[in-house]
């Protein structure tokens, strides 16, 4: 079994059977986002820039179809960079001339985040700022200060009120490997969980026999191990993958206000796959 991030649908659906997506992808996050800043903010229009990167460009396909079902202008999606250029921030041109509510950083490495985000603000764009991948938003705090709020983006499916004792010690441990948390880091903690617990059920055998684990997959479900709220670990997938090929996990949003991490919303695969 492969356990890829990509976001690419051809990888899961059939007649491909032995991946499973490990996040949720930029199209189930989208859609909340926007329809979250759209009854808040009241933001009409946005502007798109993205990596000139397959995946980066597949992601801001994704958003405009999306941007466009919600009935949200585009004003410009035709600013690129190459991911950790010198010039990225000449990409922000174009998408801030036409002044939108919303700029949308599909696909954004953490890694660019920092200059993207702080070159926005310094050029005087004062609306919210989104993405669909988790940031290491302590170093965004610490790099860019009060530039950094307004930050809209998907959370480590793991929000700080419903973290039990076991997510606890996950992150002491992480902490002493690499420092401090990130959450980008907590969108990758609940995989290798899953990935035991389905081997416990399945057996030894599934090991070296896939047929076995995947026989598991239609009807497994455990109590979420990192979480105190009760909810359960599923397989999920069948609206967007067209079979179960997708870890069902709680679909987390959190955005910088006031130089502070803030959870904005959660949701259960129940309701944002539905």
């Amino acid at each position: 079994m492969l356990f890829p991030y990509s976001f690419t649908r051809a990888l899961y659906r059939p007649p491909h059977e032995n991946a499973v997506l490990c996040q949720i992808a930029n199209y189930q996050a989208a859609p909340v986002i926007f329809r979250r800043l759209m009854e808040s903010e009241g933001v009409e229009t946005l502007s798109i820039v993205a990596p000139a990167t397959p995946e980066g460009l597949r992601q801001r396909a994704e958003i405009t179809l999306i941007a466009r079902r919600f009935g949200l202008r585009i004003l410009s999606d035709s600013g690129v960079y190459r991911p950790g250029a010198d010039n990225i921030e000449a990409s922000l041109r174009p998408a801030l001339a036409t002044t939108p509510d919303l700029l949308a950083l599909p696909n954004l490495a953490p890694s660019d985040s920092i200059r993207l985000i702080g070159r926005a603000r310094e050029m005087g764009f004062l609306g919210p700022i989104t993405t669909e991948a988790a940031q290491d938003a302590e170093l965004l705090i610490n790099a860019i200060g009060p530039r950094a709020d307004g930050l809209v983006m998907l959370g480590g499916a793991s929000p700080v009120g419903a973290r039990n004792a076991r997510m606890l010690d996950f992150m002491a441990r992480y902490v002493r490997r690499a420092g401090r948390w990130s959450d980008e880091a907590g969108t990758k903690v609940h995989t290798l969980e899953l990935i035991l617990a389905t081997l416990q059920m399945a057996g030894a055998a599934a090991v070296g026999d896939v047929d076995r684990f995947k026989a598991v997959i239609p009807h497994f479900s455990i109590e979420n191990p990192l979480s105190n709220r009760g909810s359960r670990l599923t397989y999920c997938g069948a609206r967007d993958l067209r079979h179960k090929r997708q870890i069902g996990i709680p679909l987390v949003v959190n955005a910088i206000h006031r130089g502070r991490l803030e959870n904005v919303l959660e949701q259960e695969p129940g309701e944002f796959m539905q």
